[in-house]
């Protein structure tokens, strides 16, 4: 099994069972929901899971504009166990952050489960706060259980997962 099917099937359970009060109708819509909103939003790309917190991530990424000298991307890369494409992107993020130009950005993946999961769960049909719950329990199951992952989204298969 690979572990984008792992994480399908792990997330199937772990939803199933955090929407116990729930009929196996609507459990199954939130379970749908959830992967549709994935597939949506990484269709045809790799989902990275963050190893840290968002506000982990916001830290370490102000650290590193705060060691940028204008020549060092290759000792940051290093010392933050990055890519040289991420730590470009991050100077350049913090740098426009800093002029008042735009926010640090978030982690892509994370942006999804805190504003589109909730509005897709919801849609559902079930409450607007149950939706909220449910979504930042997923969050946080998610990221505890597949730090550091990355994994390409299977199409679906026999109207499921």
């Amino acid at each position: 099994m690979t572990i984008a099917e792992q994480f399908i099937k792990d997330l199937e359970t772990f939803i199933n069972d955090q929407a116990a009060d729930l009929n196996e109708k609507d459990k199954k819509a939130c379970i749908d929901a959830a992967l549709n909103c994935l597939r949506l939003n990484f269709k045809y790309q790799t989902i990275y899971i963050p190893t840290q917190d968002r506000q982990a991530l916001l830290s370490r990424n102000k650290a590193i504009y705060a060691d940028f000298t204008g020549h060092n991307h290759n000792d940051l890369a290093r010392k933050h166990r990055l890519s040289l494409q991420q730590i470009y992107s991050i100077i350049r993020n913090q740098r426009k952050a800093a002029e008042g130009v735009a926010k640090p950005d978030k982690p892509v993946f994370l942006l999804v489960l805190d504003e589109h999961l909730p509005f897709d769960i919801a849609a559902t049909g079930v409450s607007q706060n149950y939706a909220a719950a449910l979504s930042q329990k997923i969050a946080a199951y998610i990221l505890e259980n597949y730090a550091g992952a990355f994994f390409t989204l299977p199409a679906k298969q026999n109207g499921r997962g």
